[in-house]
């Protein structure tokens, strides 16, 4: 997948208004090829679980900080962010990521850091 099919993806995740079933299939597609270290772990549960998508950041960038912030009043408007350190502010990669669900955020930021990854930035 080239970067601006990873943009498309990103795009697509944080205009949605919930998780459909094309999404959710696009989203652990898009996962798979950003981390394919992790393929074998990627299950759609971590498409539409906070849980299974915040294991799956602690397992492929250990030691990152997660930010997550929400309004459990209104549908639709999480964040993420993930940075290498919670006590500097040049981190050369930063993953943030807005989305419908907790669990879309996390993944949008998570397909950020990776794609920056895969740029080079570390």
């Amino acid at each position: 997948m080239k970067q601006d099919r990873f943009q498309d993806l990103i795009g697509s995740i944080e205009s949605a208004s919930k998780l459909d079933i094309d999404l959710a299939a696009a989203a652990l597609a898009g996962l798979r090829t950003a981390l394919p270290e992790a393929s074998s772990d990627l299950r759609p549960s971590v498409i539409d679980s906070t849980d299974a998508a915040l294991d799956l950041v602690a397992r492929t960038l250990p030691g990152w900080l997660i930010t997550l912030d929400g309004n459990a009043g209104e549908p639709g408007h999480w964040s993420c962010t993930l940075r290498q350190s919670g006590v500097r502010d040049d981190d050369e990669v930063i993953g943030t990521g807005r989305a419908p669900t907790s669990a879309l955020a996390l993944v949008s930021a998570l397909i950020r850091v990776s794609v920056a990854r895969k740029m080079g930035y570390d």
